[in-house]
Formats: C-alpha cells, sequence, structure tokens
C-alpha cells in the first residue's frame, strides 16, 4: 500500500458517510488500522484482470487511483483502469486511443514534504543530515539547512553526490532490475530536481490566482517550520 494510499484512506476514513472498497494486489499488505475498519473491504485482483477491474471500478461512485511501481503499471496499468471504466472516462480512452497524446500531462514541480519523508530519505533525523544537493523553489539546500538551524538550533550536517555519479547509480540500478522501482525512483527524482529541467523560471501566473498565498520554505518563524513537519501547511 503506497503512502499516498494509505494517507488518503485514513483521511477519509474519519467521515462518517463514506465506505472504501478497496482493489489491491495483496490486501495482507494493507495496514491493519486501516484493513480493520469496517467502513473498509479489501479485494484482491490485478491492475490487468479486466473483467474484476471492470466489476470493481462500475460498482463505485468515485475511483482514485494510487499506483506506484514500474512502466507497465504506471502507464498501461492506468490505461486499462481507464478503459473499464464507464462514463466520462470512456471519453478519456477515445482521446488516448487517437495517439494525438505525444507525453504525460503532469505537473510541474514539488512540494516539501519529500524533503522531510522517510520515504525519500532526502533527510536523516537521526543525525540531521541532509543529502545531496536539491534546489526546492528558490531555495538551495544550504539556505534549507540554514533556516533549519535557525529555528531548531541544531546544526545539521551537508553531504554531496555529483549529478554524473547519481545518473551512473540511478540507471545501473534500473537496468539491473527494472521491476525493484524502490531501489531506483527516488534517485530519478533527486536528479530531475537539482539538473535544471524541472526548473519553474521566474515567469509565473501566481495573479491569476488570488486566494492562493504563497509560502516559503526560508522564514524565521518557528510556527510556519513546526507546521511544515506535520503537514498542516
Amino acid at each position: 500500500m503506497t503512502t499516498f494510499a494509505r494517507k488518503l484512506a485514513s483521511h477519509i476514513l474519519k467521515r462518517s458517510d463514506v465506505a472504501i472498497p478497496g482493489y489491491c494486489h495483496d490486501p495482507s499488505k494493507v495496514s491493519e488500522t486501516i484493513a480493520s475498519s469496517p467502513k473498509v473491504t479489501l479485494i484482491k485482483g490485478d491492475a490487468f484482470d479486466h473483467d474484476s477491474m471492470s466489476n470493481f471500478v462500475n460498482s463505485c461512485d468515485v475511483v482514485l487511483c494510487c499506483y506506484l511501481g514500474d512502466d507497465k503499471l504506471m502507464v498501461d496499468g492506468q490505461k486499462a483502469l481507464i478503459a473499464v471504466s464507464q462514463g466520462p472516462p470512456i471519453h478519456v480512452k477515445a482521446y488516448l486511443e487517437t495517439g494525438k497524446v505525444q507525453g504525460p500531462h503532469t505537473h510541474i514541480g514539488g512540494f516539501m514534504e519529500p524533503i522531510f519523508s522517510s520515504f525519500f530519505n532526502i533527510f536523516d533525523p537521526s543525525t540531521n543530515t541532509f543529502r545531496h544537493r536539491v534546489l526546492g523553489g528558490r531555495a538551495t539546500i544550504r539556505e534549507i539547512a540554514q533556516s533549519f538551524e535557525k529555528v531548531l538550533g541544531v546544526k545539521p550536517t551537508l553531504e554531496s553526490l555529483s549529478l554524473g555519479d547519481l545518473y551512473k547509480t540511478m540507471h545501473g540500478l534500473r537496468q539491473k532490475n527494472l521491476a525493484d522501482v524502490f531501489s531506483y525512483m527516488l534517485m530519478f527524482f533527486y536528479y530531475c530536481r537539482i539538473n535544471g529541467q524541472t526548473f519553474v523560471g521566474t515567469e509565473l501566473n501566481n495573479s491569476q490566482y488570488p486566494d492562493v498565498k504563497p509560502f516559503t520554505m526560508i522564514t524565521s518563524s518557528s510556527l510556519e517550520i513546526d507546521n511544515l513537519y506535520t503537514g498542516s501547511i
């Protein structure tokens, strides 16, 4: 069960009027806290089993896909999920089959949560160490570390790894075992964040969204950085 799926299910379960049918490859890997809830029903199935997926999807009011895996699952698996859906997704499927889609539609950027999440292993709280050199928004890892020290009073350690070494390592692990996505996926995440290709630039459309208030990591407010840790921002 992915971190996103676990957090999403935990949040939804706080509501009294929602039931969660879950379609998963291995129900035994779903956390006990979620699996034991009377609101949750787990169905064992494969991402490419057309009949099972069709029965599941079309018995739901809303379907939220939380796939995380290799290229086949993330691309072909999600196409298969769309293909068995009734209603508006049929139009999405028809669009995909036109061949006009040249690449994925993706959000360019990233959130600060991965920096401090144990899942991404960029920050080690046991030794107060930031790994690799990354750029998040307009803040370098050194600036983030300085803000960390200023607010918490703890001087972190900085380690570095060249882009060339990172590139060789991540592709080597991918070629060794494509299915072991967790051994190399996070390195690709690092690489794309620090090599400049995901840099948003200075031309922003913030004025189109007056209700959205920008927030910067670099701050002297201990309240804001505490909120960052708890995920309330």
